[in-house]
C-alpha cells in the first residue's frame, strides 16, 4: 500500500504526464538492485506507467479523492505480474493474506489512492504570477 500511496501522491503532486511512470521505473530499479524477482520489478513499473495511462484518458481523476480510489484498484489488478504480491490470488486467503485477493486488491488500491491523492494536493505546486506581471 506504501508504494502505491507513493506513486498516486508524486503524479498529483507533479500534475505531468511519465511522473509515475518515472518513479514506477526508479522503485523498479531500487527493487531489482536489492535482488527482488523481475517481476516484481517490472509490477513496479507497470503501475506507474498504468496510473499516468489513467490520468492521460481520464485528467479529471486528480481532482477528487473518490475517484482516485476508485481508479486505485486498476492500477493494483496491474500487480498480477508479480507473483511477490499476495493481491491477486498468489497467497491463498488465511494463510499470509487474511482476506480474499481480489477483495484486497480492491479495498487496498483504493485506501491507498485516496492517501496518495490527499498527500498529494497537499504537495501540489500551484504556478503564481511572474514576478514582472504583479506591477
Amino acid at each position: 500500500m506504501v508504494w502505491l500511496t507513493a506513486l498516486v501522491a508524486v503524479r498529483v503532486a507533479a500534475n505531468r504526464v511519465g511522473w509515475a511512470t518515472g518513479v514506477g521505473a526508479a522503485a523498479a530499479l531500487a527493487t531489482g538492485l536489492t535482488g527482488a524477482a523481475p517481476s516484481v520489478s517490472f509490477a513496479y513499473l507497470l503501475c506507474g506507467f498504468a496510473l499516468d495511462a489513467e490520468f492521460a484518458l481520464v485528467p479529471r481523476l486528480a481532482r477528487s479523492t473518490i475517484a482516485m480510489s476508485c481508479a486505485g484498484p486498476v492500477v493494483m489488478f496491474v500487480t498480477l505480474v508479480a507473483p511477490a504480491f499476495p493481491s491477486l490470488g498468489h497467497h491463498a486467503p488465511g494463510v499470509l493474506w487474511p482476506i480474499p485477493p481480489a477483495l484486497g486488491a480492491i479495498l487496498f488500491g483504493a485506501l491507498a489512492a485516496a492517501v496518495g491523492h490527499h498527500i498529494g494536493r497537499r504537495f501540489q505546486h500551484t504556478p503564481s504570477a511572474p514576478l514582472l506581471a504583479r506591477f
